[in-house]
């Protein structure tokens, strides 16, 4: 499923931008994509074809995720010319709210951050019952009762390595920030 904040629906129709959210766009032709590409679309695609999408996108700014590892590879043609940068969906509406030009404290309203100028090299964010914590190399998973896993990032094969404890409960202090007890 498509994660789409809802702040950044909120923008699309605050400010009429046209909004469009595919889940699976494998198989959209070139024809699709040359129609629908204005606005914000935020879509799951293979890594090769946002590789070709980005490189064929002109003046219109994409940002979009990698369909085999959305939760941390984002690629771009206006962020650091289409190299891989980790984040997540949170990180969305801080780095379009950028470009607009907002200057509110993204902390008041995100736990993401503009991807022109991060604040960190790790990103945090939840699935189903797990917190999950994304650094350069690793994917942790925590669930509910405590139990960790770490997959390397480069090839998702689960590894040994010791859990850094510190970066996890600055990453979980974060991701709480606007949980009510």
């Amino acid at each position: 499923m498509v994660t789409v904040p809802p702040l950044i629906a909120d923008i699309a129709r605050n400010f009429n931008v046209p909004f469009m959210t595919i889940e699976s766009a494998e198989f959209l032709g070139d024809s699709f994509w040359q129609e629908n590409l204005a606005g914000i679309v935020i879509a799951k695609v293979p890594l090769k074809r946002a590789r070709e999408l980005l490189s064929h996108a002109g003046d219109t700014a994409i940002m979009m995720a990698s369909a085999h590892n959305p939760a941390g590879n984002w690629y771009s043609n206006v962020i650091s010319n289409g190299v891989s940068t980790l984040a997540t969906a949170e990180d969305i509406a801080p780095t379009l709210l950028g470009l607009m030009g907002c200057s509110a404290n993204i902390a008041d309203y995100s736990t993401g951050q503009n991807l022109f100028a991060p604040s960190r090299n790790w990103t945090v964010t939840t699935a189903g019952d797990k917190v999950i914590l994304l650094t350069e190399h690793e994917r942790v998973e925590v669930d509910v009762l405590g139990n960790y896993k770490i997959f390397d990032l480069t090839d998702g094969t689960e590894n040994s390595s010791e859990l850094n404890t510190s970066l996890l409960s600055r990453a979980v202090k974060h991701v709480s920030r606007f949980i009510q007890n």
